[in-house]
This record gives C-alpha cells, sequence and structure tokens, in this order.
C-alpha cells in the first residue's frame, strides 16, 4: 500500500508550523517515512542537524532543506534512543517552507529525562546526518558539563574550537552570541558571503548559510544540544534597542534591519522563541541549577554613553523593566543548588573605583542596573555569571561595591570566555594596571582564542579555560587547544580559586 500524503499526515497526528513552533502533546513511535516520488534534483541537507534548548522533557530539534525553486517540501524527523536508529520513539511530518528559508524547527515534548536521544530527517530520497541531543535531568543533582563560547567571525580564522567543543564529553554548550558577524569582506583568511556589511533579510539569510557550511561548527552542532543568545553582531556592533553604533541613515530604518536579523536568527538556530520575540528564558537542570538566559544587549538596552551623569542615573536600564522584573523574580525563587546566568557583556567593574565606566557598552555603563543584579544574587548561594563578547578571557568574582571587596567580599562569580575566532584586547600593559586596580578580577588574558569548560557538582563548581597556540587559528590544520587556567569556586564562597 502506498500512503498519500494526507494519510501520512493524519497518522503523524500534528504538523509542527514553524513559525509559531508548537509542541507535540505526546511521543509515540509515529509512522515510518515511504516515499515513491522522483529523485531529488540537489543535495538537500547542506547545513547538517542541530538541537537546543533541553528540558527535562522536549527539546528543540532543527535542519534547513535546499528547496531550490520550490516553496516548500515535506519532511520527515525520527527519533531514537540509539545510535543505530532501531528504538524509534517518535516521528512527525514537518514543512519547509521558503518563507522560513527552508529551516525545519520541531519542538518535541513529551521526551524522558535525562536521555540521549538520536534524530535524522528525510526528504524525498534523501536522508541528513544522525544528530545526537539530551534532555536535562528533571530531579537529582547530576553533574553539568557545559561549553561555553561566542564571537565567531567567520573572515578571522579557523573553527578550530568548534571541532574542539564537539569532541569533549559535554552535555550542553552555551554560546553567548556574535555567532555571526554583520561585517564586510574582511582581510582574514576567508572572505563573507554576502562581501559587504549585511543589512536585508536576504543578506542575514546569506551570511548563517555560510557559517553554517562550515563542518567544525556543523559538528559541534551535531553531537551537542546548545543554548544560545545573541549580542550585537546578529544585527549590528553595539546595537541597542533603537540602533547601533554601526547602523547608518544610509542603511535604511533600524526596525527593519532589526527584524530581519531577529528573523534569521530564529530561523537558522535551535531556540525557543518567547513571546513578542523575547529571547530570555529559564531552564533547568534538576535540582542542581537554573539557567538564567539573558538579553543583554537589544530588548531594554538604553543607548550607550560615557557620560558619568547618565551612566549612574537610578533609573538606566540594560536589560528592560521586564526582563529585569523576571530575572529578580526569578532569582528570588531558585530552589537549585546553583545558578548560571548566560549573558552578553562583562559584568565585572573594570573602573578603577567602580564608578567610572571603563568599557560603557557593558555593565560598567549601567551601574544602578548592575547594582539591582547582585543585590538580588546576593540571597542566593552559587551565582556564575557566563559572559562572552570582548575576545578574552578573565575570571572575577562580584562584588556589590567594588570599592570594598577587600573588606566585604563578593557575591557571585563570573567567568568570560574567549572569541572562537575574533581577535584578542589589544591592550598592552594596561591589562596589568587594569587587574592591579581591580582585585576582584582574578585571571585575565586578552589576546588569545578560546573557550570555557564549566563542570558543575553538588559542591563545587570547576571554569577551565582553553586557549589555542599562537597563530594556530589562521592554520586549517587543526591543533589541539591547551589548558591556560582552571579555577573553581565552592558553593556558599562566591570567589574564584585555584583549582586542584
Amino acid at each position: 500500500m502506498t500512503w498519500t500524503r494526507r494519510d501520512l499526515l493524519r497518522a503523524a497526528g500534528a504538523v509542527a508550523a514553524l513559525a509559531a513552533l508548537p509542541a507535540c502533546s505526546t511521543v509515540d513511535p509515529g509512522p515510518d517515512y515511504v516515499y515513491d516520488g522522483p529523485a531529488a534534483d540537489r543535495e538537500r541537507f547542506t547545513h547538517g542537524v542541530a538541537s537546543g534548548d533541553p528540558l527535562a522533557d522536549s527539546v528543540i530539534l532543527w535542519t534547513r532543506v535546499d528547496l531550490g525553486e520550490l516553496d516548500s517540501l515535506e519532511v520527515y524527523v525520527e527519533v531514537h534512543t540509539t545510535e543505530a536508529l532501531d528504538d524509534r520513539v517518535a516521528a512527525r511530518f514537518v514543512d519547509a517552507l521558503a518563507d522560513r528559508d527552508g529551516c525545519v524547527k520541531i519542538d518535541l515534548e513529551g521526551l524522558k529525562s535525562g536521555e540521549t536521544y538520536y534524530y535524522r530527517f528525510r526528504c524525498q530520497d534523501q536522508v541528513s546526518v544522525t544528530g545526537r541531543t539530551r534532555t536535562a535531568p528533571e530531579k537529582g543533582r547530576d553533574a553539568l558539563r557545559m561549553g561555553v563560547a561566542s564571537c565567531s567571525r567567520w573572515v578571522d580564522r579557523w573553527f578550530h574550537l568548534y571541532r574542539f567543543l564537539a569532541e569533549q564529553d559535554l552535555h550542553v554548550i552555551a554560546h553567548l552570541g556574535d555567532y555571526i558577524y554583520e561585517s564586510g569582506g574582511g582581510s582574514g583568511v576567508r572572505a563573507h558571503d554576502p562581501p559587504y556589511e549585511i543589512i536585508t533579510l536576504d543578506d542575514y539569510r546569506r551570511r548563517y548559510r555560510q557559517y553554517r557550511s562550515d563542518p567544525d561548527l556543523q559538528e559541534c552542532h551535531r553531537v551537542h544540544p546548545w543554548i544560545i543568545t545573541w549580542d550585537d553582531h546578529e544585527t549590528a556592533n553595539d546595537a541597542w534597542m533603537d540602533g547601533a553604533q554601526n547602523h547608518q541613515p544610509e542603511d535604511g530604518p533600524w526596525d527593519a534591519r532589526s527584524a530581519a536579523a531577529r528573523q534569521a536568527w530564529f530561523e537558522w538556530l535551535p531556540v525557543r522563541e518567547g513571546p513578542e520575540g523575547n529571547i530570555h528564558r529559564r531552564l533547568g537542570w534538576g535540582g542542581l541549577a537554573t539557567i538564567f538566559v539573558l538579553d543583554t544587549r537589544i530588548t531594554g538596552r538604553e543607548e550607550q554613553t560615557r557620560n558619568v551623569d547618565v551612566v549612574n542615573e537610578e533609573d538606566r536600564q540594560l536589560l528592560g523593566e521586564a526582563q529585569e522584573a523576571w530575572l529578580l523574580d526569578g532569582l528570588a525563587h531558585v530552589e537549585t543548588d546553583w545558578v548560571l546566568i548566560l549573558q552578553q557583556v562583562v559584568m565585572a567593574p573594570w573602573g578603577p573605583d567602580g564608578t567610572r565606566p571603563f568599557n560603557g557598552d557593558a555593565w560598567d555603563g549601567y551601574p544602578a542596573a548592575r547594582r539591582r543584579v547582585l543585590e538580588a544574587c546576593a540571597d542566593v548561594d552559587g551565582v556564575i555569571v557566563l559572559t562572552g563578547d570582548v575576545h578574552s578571557s578573565w575570571a572575577a568574582d562580584l562584588p556589590l561595591d567594588a570599592t570594598t571587596y577587600e573588606t566585604e567580599g563578593a557575591v557571585a562569580v563570573e567567568a568570560v570566555t574567549p572569541g572562537i575566532t575574533s581577535p584578542g584586547l589589544d591592550v598592552g600593559g594596561a591589562l596589568d594596571l587594569l587587574v592591579r586596580a581591580n582585585p576582584h578580577i582574578k585571571y585575565a588574558d586578552s589576546t588569545r582564542q578560546g573557550c570555557v569548560v564549566l563542570e558543575v557538582g553538588a559542591d563545587e563548581a570547576t571554569a577551565t579555560w582553553w586557549h589555542l597556540p599562537e597563530d594556530a587559528v589562521f592554520s586549517p590544520d587543526y591543533v589541539d587547544p591547551e589548558v591556560a587556567r582552571a579555577l573553581k569556586v565552592v558553593r556558599g564562597t562566591p570567589a574564584w580559586v585555584e583549582a586542584d
């Protein structure tokens, strides 16, 4: 018997509408895949597979289908408990649509907590690579191993560090933004496509297609679920809610450019879209950790300035009132051992006395907002802030007041991951001066590319900074990174100390 498309859809029970990402209410083995049509006229699965935002009973599954000139194609996804793909627990049909750039996302509910799953997609006579994902534990205090990454500019260097992370025994990848860069061609090891600064929806889609063609990035997505937030270069440099440093009048309306960037981001990445396109969200890892994902870049951020009077206004916003209230309420009701705050810009004070904005784009430019968040953190044990943005490595204790840190200590700690490829900070001797002026800063390296691996246990958490050897990222030949520093924090004592 040959099933029609309508028969198959009826058997599957649901079609996932891409824009709304509706969740499947139950998981069942679903229908078999039957296709007796013509062979595809091109390779359909050119950008791999991905998963993300794992919860205890669900995860986002993603792929992209090259539609050519077609408006849509039917796609089948199957999920198994074994790598051999011989124990199917779910199967669904969805449509890959041209108005979503061929991207397919499914929020698959009803999975078991703390389990590893394997999945693949089919379209016409073709099959994708097999992806691996996992759900979060619902209970218990099972350890969490998280890879932390940010800032991967295509033109600068090769994506070796994504391959390194793909090869690690991790539960999840946290990507803290600057997944793509909006800039033009550049003068690095490989050119951007399109070769000019991107502004339109088609521009942003082309840039994602290019980045996701990289085999190391594809592999890292294939083997680990990701938790992702955006920073500025997904739209334009030094963005804020109503504009950006790298957005000029000749670029057209900011709202149009921002909307195009957001749409492409949601199409191409395995993330859940919140109400009104918000990206702040909360995930859990059993009784071990609560994970807050923030948008410190666009949603509620007021414009950057170095004007001290404006910077020190009490009502100045970085998160925006709604997101800030959501975070403070969430911190007040945490019931896990640890809190991980995934966000974009450096929270630790860099100013010599904690009052002047050394970096007005970071939390230094929004001290009242920082104080409100840290006051909430003071009532919670085990807060670790994870940060990207600055293409460099930092570890800092987070005091309520930097001027009294040495007598009153801190309320949380921060780990800043370096860039996957983006160039470091050329600050020369200023780095030593900055560290000496800020005793709460425990580690700093301003030049090397790398990533962080965070291991969280019931009693302590260890952050390990991995750096590539100098100039290794300029060569297409892979070189293993090296441990640069390892620091740990004991729950209940918010201070980085040397790891064993």
